[in-house]
């Protein structure tokens, strides 16, 4: 199903997102991941290291790890995705917002 997106990224990286949050919903924390994870990769090689979308699924992937209760890997996981966003100037959307909820939660 992914590989017939590759050339509408929006819709992929769309998809990648709604997928794994279907995936936190069924506490399938894991597939969720590395479906968010997979997302960044894309998002890098479609729109260079620096988008906010990337930046989006990075906060995703510290959410889910926090979740699952993985401190240090959500501690990791915040980290990139603070620098993500800051690198994307994207310090005043919901994005942010939920990394500063996250960096809260397991960081503190």
């Amino acid at each position: 199903m992914f590989n017939s997106l590759e050339q509408q990224p929006e819709i992929m990286l769309e998809l990648i997102r709604v997928v794994g949050d279907i995936f936190m919903v069924m506490e399938d924390v894991d597939k969720s991941i590395a479906l968010y994870r997979r997302g960044v990769e894309f998002a890098e090689r479609r729109f260079g290291p620096v988008n906010s979308m990337k930046a989006e699924l990075l906060v995703r992937v510290a959410d889910a790890e926090a979740y699952a209760g993985r401190a240090a890997a959500a501690n990791a996981d915040v980290a990139i995705a603070e620098a993500a966003i800051t690198a994307a100037g994207d310090e005043h959307s919901r994005h942010y917002a939920r990394m500063l909820k996250v960096k809260g939660t397991c960081c503190s």
